[in-house]
């Protein structure tokens, strides 16, 4: 039942700390707001799948900083 109760709390920390990082409305440029909002999607749809999360994590900081 802990690791249940810490799996819940974890997820919860991530998507937090992923939807102020990922908002749309943190970013000005049309192609990276549009990219966000994807993002968001998954994120929202994934809130409670702490391995999703991570891997949206990962995807989120290579296509939203490695873009021009």
């Amino acid at each position: 039942m802990d690791n249940l109760m810490n799996n819940i709390n974890k997820s919860s920390q991530l998507h937090k700390e992923l939807s102020r990082n990922y908002h749309p409305d943190r970013f000005l440029d049309e192609e990276k707001k549009a990219l966000a909002e994807e993002l968001m999607k998954e994120i929202n749809g994934n809130k409670t799948d702490y391995k999703k999360l991570l891997a949206l994590k990962e995807k989120a900081g290579y296509n939203l900083t490695n873009r021009e």
